[in-house]
């Protein structure tokens, strides 16, 4: 998504705003909800949550838009679903790792690049993914809102691997709460 010239976003806030919203009213719900979420403070139960480490920031992608290489371009997030099966309940903390790592990757990313660029790459490795791993529709769709929400146009490139077939059947169910511009 890119910044419309007449100020009136359209990103997701259909519970809010059903024709899109005023960019200075995006602004403030996002720093509302920074504030209260606090996105930058791991807790102990998140540190024990990603101790396996499925979900984390290593590197970046080279870009042609910086001249040199030590800058990087797009930092890259590792995430490894099959390892970590979110047990019920445990949701809050399955989402904190989440959004913890997204913001660090883009404050990586912008760091790297002097404010250039704040995008993240994504790795998703699939392999060990199975039925029992599929999250519910409910906790999905919330953490997608967040997302969309908080963090429009830093997605860079999303690449999966190992593709199983439960990973597939929960693409097919994820996809039609995506942005046409996210699915593409």
């Amino acid at each position: 998504m890119k910044w419309p010239k007449n100020l009136i976003t359209k990103f997701p806030f259909s519970h809010l705003c059903s024709d899109g919203c005023p960019t200075d009213f995006a602004l403030a719900h996002t720093l509302e909800y920074r504030e209260k979420y606090k996105p930058w403070a791991i807790t102990p139960g998140g540190v024990k949550e990603n101790e396996i480490g499925w979900f984390y920031v290593r590197g970046y992608s080279p870009t042609r838009y910086l001249l040199s290489n030590e800058e990087g371009g797009s930092s890259v997030i590792w995430y490894r679903p099959g390892l970590q099966k979110i047990s019920s309940g445990r949701y809050e903390e399955y989402f904190r790792v989440v959004i913890h790592g997204l913001d660090t990757c883009i404050a990586d990313a912008l760091h790297r690049s002097n404010g250039k660029i704040g995008k993240c790459n994504v790795l998703l490795d699939a392999k060990g993914f199975g039925l029992s791993y599929i999250p519910s529709i409910g906790q999905t769709k919330k953490l997608m809102s967040m997302l969309q929400d908080h963090f429009p146009d830093r997605l860079g490139v999303l690449v999966i691997a190992n593709m199983a077939r439960a990973a597939e059947t929960f693409l097919k169910m994820v996809l039609p709460f995506l942005p046409i511009e996210v699915r593409r």
